[in-house]
């Protein structure tokens, strides 16, 4: 118990004790005092009531009267006095005094009670009544103030100690009770110090509720802090996990699901973690391999990854082993980095695909190539016109090849995003310069270019814009009828390019701008050369200028290329 505590008990149970023995002594006081008035009072009115108030004779008679009387009080004297002149004479004492008093100033006050020193040398409380026969007769009771406060002094002493004995038991029973009592508080106390990492030296055993109370509101302080200082990393680290593309899980060996982020949530479609936290993994997916897969990593602690396919996506599942188990007991946990592969699965499949395709497409004009070459070189051919004609077909297919390798290098430029320098460009004239430039493939098919409109000026790059439109322009030549017709209209940031060539089937025209896909097998049966690329890479060029592009064709009948260019600043 702290030195302050003791000094401010200890004038507090002080105070008590004198609160109490002053009140017990007032109480007392009154109650001896009315007690004595009481005795002195009935004996008054007894005298009086006896004394005739005739004679001197009559006064001893009624003082006999009274003290042979049974129910006499022994301790009260009584006297019976005459006022003679200035003076008086007491005419029967009950103590045997008759002299005249000397000083009597009770008799100046009857019916009030007076304390003064008697003849005798007592310290004495006196009462007087006038007699009602005779005012010149007085009667007087008196009685020593030891006896009247004997009874009061024997109280205070006795019920003093009392009170005192009472209270120390008291305070010793509640002494030893608080002890019993803040000892486990004391300890519980330390406990939650050693959790918040520190250990006072002012916290004892002894100290009092004050002291406790203190060091529940410092350590209560600490650990608040500590537990505000844990939920801001909390939210923290919930804040990185959730601003992660990737979906982060964490199971217990149990299987139990004790930590999701927002991207799991969405990649399992769940809108609140509340929803599968503290519940089964298997709970966030049918599909039995998914369940299988992540059971046998736990079962057997190994670390890796599997591909998993969820609503026409393709994840990569990559498991690693927890270092700390979640809880104790549980063993070592597994923590899941779930990540969205579709975009690159699919890109390697498609550069498989495309490396296949490509060595199919140049495999055919170099064999054919080769084969040429090699009957000029072998003899086999030794007419002059038949090796001429092997020639030209030899060099067709080269010029094929180089078409194919000039295609697929624009292409994997396309892909790698390479920046190209931005020029002015009038589209209408750029247009027509390609138009012109294809003016001989289109006179041997009889096609007949038209321009309708006028144009209007973009910023791009002049390689990117003259492949574009020379791949559609082309196109609508190529499988254009013959003696058909291409129409090229121009509006505000829009470009139309119709033909009246066999069109595409409706169940192609979602694949025709797949690499490879040769556009030619969908418009019949003629066999019209081209590298599979053209379309494209026209898709490549208008999504990396932020256009778009609209096609609409029927079979028989034609095909119409809608670009629309976004507008400047955009």
């Amino acid at each position: 118990m702290s030195k302050k505590r003791r000094i401010v008990e200890s004038v507090l149970i002080g105070a008590l004790l004198l609160g109490v023995y002053a009140g017990s002594a007032i109480a007392l006081f009154h109650y001896s005092n009315r007690s004595t008035e009481s005795r002195l009072t009935s004996t008054v009115q007894v005298a009086e009531g006896i004394f005739d108030g005739s004679s001197e004779a009559s006064a001893q008679t009624t003082g006999e009267a009274l003290v042979s009387d049974y129910s006499y009080d022994k301790e009260v004297r009584i006297s019976i006095i005459q006022r003679q002149g200035e003076g008086y004479q007491i005419l029967y004492d009950s103590w045997g005094n008759k002299d005249a008093s000397v000083s009597a100033p009770e008799l100046d006050a009857p019916g009030h009670l007076l304390t003064r020193t008697s003849h005798y040398g007592y310290q004495m409380v006196y009462l007087v009544a006038l007699d009602q026969e005779n005012p010149s007769y007085y009667v007087r009771t008196a009685i020593k103030t030891s006896v009247a406060s004997r009874l009061s002094r024997n109280f205070m002493i006795y019920g003093t100690l009392s009170l005192v004995l009472i209270l120390g038991l008291y305070a010793f029973y509640r002494v030893y009770e608080y002890r019993a009592s803040a000892k486990p508080l004391s300890e519980q106390i330390e406990r939650l110090y050693q959790i918040a990492g520190e250990r006072p030296s002012q916290v004892e055993e002894e100290d009092d509720v004050l002291a406790l109370a203190d060091a529940v509101s410092d350590v209560s302080d600490r650990l608040s802090q500590q537990i505000s200082d844990l939920k801001r990393e909390q939210e923290k680290v919930h804040a990185i996990l959730d601003s992660m593309s990737q979906g982060f899980l964490a199971i217990q060996k149990d299987g139990t699901l004790t930590l999701i982020n927002k991207a799991g949530l969405s990649i399992f479609g769940y809108e609140s973690a509340k929803e599968v936290l503290g519940k089964d993994f298997h709970l966030l997916s049918q599909d039995l391999s998914f369940g299988a897969r992540i059971s046998e990593f736990l079962e057997n602690g190994e670390e890796g990854s599997f591909d998993f396919l969820r609503n026409d996506k393709i994840y990569e599942i990559q498991c690693m082993e927890l270092n700390e188990a979640w809880q104790s007991g549980t063993g070592k946990g597994l923590a899941l980095l779930i990540e969205d592969v579709s975009e690159e699965r699919n890109l390697a499949r498609v550069k498989s695909d495309f490396f296949q395709n490509a060595s199919h497409e140049l495999k055919s004009p170099l064999t054919s190539t080769l084969g040429y070459l090699q009957m000029i070189d072998s003899g086999i051919l030794e007419d002059p016109g038949e090796k001429k004609a092997a020639l030209e077909k030899a060099i067709q297919e080269a010029v094929r090849m180089k078409e194919i390798l000039s295609d697929m290098t624009a292409l994997n430029r396309l892909d790698e995003g390479k920046k190209e320098p931005l020029e002015r460009i009038e589209v209408k004239e750029e247009i027509m310069k390609i138009a012109d430039l294809l003016s001989p493939q289109a006179g041997k098919k009889g096609v007949i270019f038209s321009f309708h409109g006028d144009g209007f000026a973009i910023s791009m790059g002049k390689e990117d814009f003259t492949r574009l439109f020379q791949n559609l322009l082309d196109n609508a030549v190529k499988y254009n009828k013959q003696n058909g017709k291409v129409d090229v209209s121009f509006s505000p940031r829009r470009v139309k390019i119709s033909d009246t060539g066999i069109g595409i089937k409706k169940e192609n025209l979602p694949r025709i701008y797949e690499r490879f896909y040769r556009v030619d097998n969908s418009r019949g049966g003629e066999n019209i050369e081209g590298s599979g690329l053209g379309l494209a890479i026209v898709k490549h060029i208008v999504l990396k200028y932020g256009a778009a592009i609209h096609v609409e064709s029927a079979f028989g009948i034609g095909t119409t290329f809608t670009l629309d260019f976004p507008a400047e600043g955009e």
